[in-house]
């Protein structure tokens, strides 16, 4: 438990963390050897990312390709994978208000979520 705290601490997401442990420590399965998941011993230290992780990850791809689009305008293709991109992340944000991860009145905002990924 205190590998998973000190390499999340370091800033390391759940899923890094797992191939860490599996890559350098030889453990293929952290609630096999502690009993707990990552993320049950990161909620049991408070240490919790804004948002869930793979949330997290769709946004930074959807910010990656704004930036594409801000100096390829004519991108057609790059438009449309940015269009797929924010429907996932609506579809997954809808989800999470449901299971109450997220907030009700969250709102997805590229220009204030670029502050929460920049973290």
């Amino acid at each position: 438990e205190n590998l998973v705290v000190k390499l999340a601490r370091k800033g390391f997401s759940k899923s890094m963390i797992g191939i860490i442990l599996r890559d350098s420590y030889g453990i293929p399965l952290v609630k096999v050897v502690s009993g707990k998941k990552i993320s049950e011993i990161l909620e049991a230290k408070e240490i919790e990312s804004a948002l869930p992780e793979d949330l997290l990850n769709l946004v930074k791809k959807a910010l990656n390709i704004r930036k594409h689009m801000e100096t390829n305008h004519k991108d057609l293709q790059g438009k449309k994978g940015l269009q797929r991109t924010e429907s996932k992340i609506f579809r997954l944000i809808k989800y999470y208000k449901r299971k109450s991860v997220l907030p009700i009145d969250f709102k997805y905002k590229p220009e204030q979520i670029r502050t929460i990924v920049a973290r």
